[in-house]
């Protein structure tokens, strides 16, 4: 019986053997031949890989030919069997909206114009170059018109200097968001559509729709920031202030940030006198002609160069803006051009013949694949990635719970985990009429590389476009918040020492060295040496400089 059983298992061995040889000889062959397109594949393939590096790291490519149709011709038929199911319980048949279909929705959205999309990647030392293509071709409208709909020169780079370190130029089209609105009321309500939505913005005012167009035309501009950081920055000295919960960046990193932010508006047929009209009747609370105090200002400029005019911000109390005494802005002739400059001095430097941002090495380097032209642009120089690396480990040695703070939202913004490198990095999306182009010298690649950096870069651009207005008024509080913190702590070790001692006062220079390690060191003139710290409680107060009372009840 063994003798046969061994005979199977040789038998069935080597007709076992036979196909797999077959097989490895046929895998063999055709890996000898060249990659062939199958003959009734997608007819858009060829176009998109002519935009993508073929056989890098990462490739990846989708026929989108038909798919948002599809789908919205199939909620369309959802929606119907569901009215017919539900007909016979009236109230709820009448939740459903008969007008509300997804075709419109998706036409105006612009989706029916994507025909395909496609990604690649190839890695150059520690980055990669990431190249992103939606096949889009014709007008752009809806979602693709937000960012633009052709390209541009990128005239704010005449501006960066050579020490720039972080430059961001953005288009956006208000006007697509009123539009897109407006097209999709008239296809869902039809002639009632547009009397709907004017209806509706009316409600703020028989005005209030026109203003609201006045105000989307004031939003089609092109944005850009040019920052550079002082070399002197001390990180090992930095410490950020988390009291109650609150992070607040030290003065003396704050006080390092040089910046110019630009807005040009791109629409021909702006004027800027109306849209400050249209700003100002938004606003329930103002009854000034705000026109009128512009030109008031406006006959009293700080500087004027290169067509353009510098003015101090006014610091009033009716202005509603402290903090903003160093700041300046400025206001092209043409008014079409407008912004605001960290100082005069940084202003001028930008707008010197000195050495451009432009004419430096590593700048070439990490743009040279990209077009000349495009709607948006970014670039880290490595400068700003090494003091980025330092100021995220000195908050993370500040604050005990920053660490899981900043890995919840570095999932959300991946370039918060950006680190150090000898290099800088540079991110351009385009939009062309063949499609929309999407081009990296990034340390990754991945979907947050490609088409959806453009939704992180807006981000950011957007979060620093709101955040600068209050930058230097941030200045001062970091400032006042630490002058503050220092009383709390001189409060707090008084209190140890009266516990542990008994006795019911004590100076602060009694507590130099056993409850208070060193000597404060003073951030506006202030001074600590006369503070006395009463068993019974009491307010502890400082003068600054400029003769500021800060003080700290306890």
């Amino acid at each position: 019986m063994l003798k046969y059983l061994l005979s199977c298992i040789v038998v069935i061995s080597l007709v076992g053997c036979s196909p797999k040889a077959e097989e490895e000889a046929k895998s063999s062959q055709a890996s000898s031949e060249s990659l062939k397109l199958v003959d009734d594949g997608s007819s858009h393939f060829t176009t998109v890989m002519n935009e993508l590096h073929v056989g890098g790291d990462y490739l990846m490519y989708w026929d989108t030919d038909g798919a948002a149709k599809a789908i919205g011709e199939r909620y369309n038929t959802i929606v119907a069997d569901s009215a017919m199911a539900l007909s016979e319980f009236s109230p709820m048949a009448m939740m459903l909206p008969p007008n509300i279909t997804l075709d419109p929705l998706f036409d105006e959205l612009g989706l029916y114009t994507v025909l395909a999309l496609g990604q690649s990647a190839v890695s150059d030392g520690d980055c990669y170059h990431n190249t992103s293509f939606i096949l889009a071709p014709g007008e752009k409208k809806g979602l693709f018109a937000l960012g633009g709909t052709k390209a541009r020169k990128f005239e704010a780079l005449a501006l960066a200097p050579a020490d720039t370190d972080l430059f961001v130029s953005m288009e956006f089209q208000g006007n697509a968001i009123f539009d897109t609105v407006q097209k999709l009321m008239v296809r869902w309500f039809g002639d009632a559509g547009e009397q709907i939505l004017y209806g509706m913005l009316a409600s703020n005012g028989p005005d209030s729709a026109e203003q609201m167009q006045l105000l989307l035309q004031s939003l089609n501009m092109n944005l850009s920031f040019i920052v550079s950081f002082d070399d002197d920055i001390d990180f090992d000295n930095i410490d950020f202030d988390h009291m109650e919960g609150d992070v607040a960046a030290p003065p003396e990193l704050l006080n390092k940030v040089d910046y110019l932010v630009v807005v040009r508006n791109t629409d021909t047929n702006f004027d800027f006198n109306e849209s400050l009209r249209a700003f100002a009747a938004m606003d329930d609370t103002s009854d000034a002609d705000i026109v009128e105090e512009l030109e008031a200002q406006l006959s009293d400029p700080v500087w004027e160069g290169n067509e353009w005019q510098f003015f101090s911000v006014s610091n009033s109390a009716e202005d509603d803006i402290d903090g903003l005494e160093e700041m300046v802005w400025f206001l092209s002739k043409d008014r079409r051009t407008s912004g605001i400059a960290s100082t005069l001095d940084y202003a001028k430097s930008c707008l010197s013949d000195d050495a451009r941002l432009t004419g430096q090495d590593d700048f070439k380097k990490v743009t040279e694949r990209f077009p000349g032209e495009g709607n948006s642009m970014c670039y880290i120089s490595s400068n700003a990635l090494y003091k980025y690396g330092a100021a995220k480990q000195a908050l993370l040695d500040s604050v005990p719970f920053a660490e899981p703070m900043l890995l919840f939202y570095s999932m959300l913004y991946p370039f918060l985990s950006l680190e150090a490198m000898d290099h800088g990095i540079a991110w351009q999306y385009t939009v062309r009429e063949d499609g929309l182009l999407s081009q990296s010298y990034w340390p990754y690649f991945s979907m947050d590389a490609g088409i959806g950096q453009q939704q992180q870069v807006v981000t950011v651009g957007l979060l620093a476009a709101m955040a600068i207005p209050a930058f230097n008024k941030v200045r001062e509080q970091s400032k006042e918040k630490a002058i503050t913190n220092n009383l709390r702590q001189v409060a707090a070790a008084g209190q140890m020492y009266i516990l542990e001692t008994g006795e019911p006062e004590v100076t602060y220079k009694k507590l130099i060295g056993p409850y208070i390690m060193h000597d404060i060191e003073p951030l506006a003139g202030e001074d600590y040496s006369s503070l006395k710290v009463n068993e019974m409680g009491g307010t502890l107060e400082v003068v600054t400089e400029d003769g500021e009372v800060i003080s700290y009840t306890y």
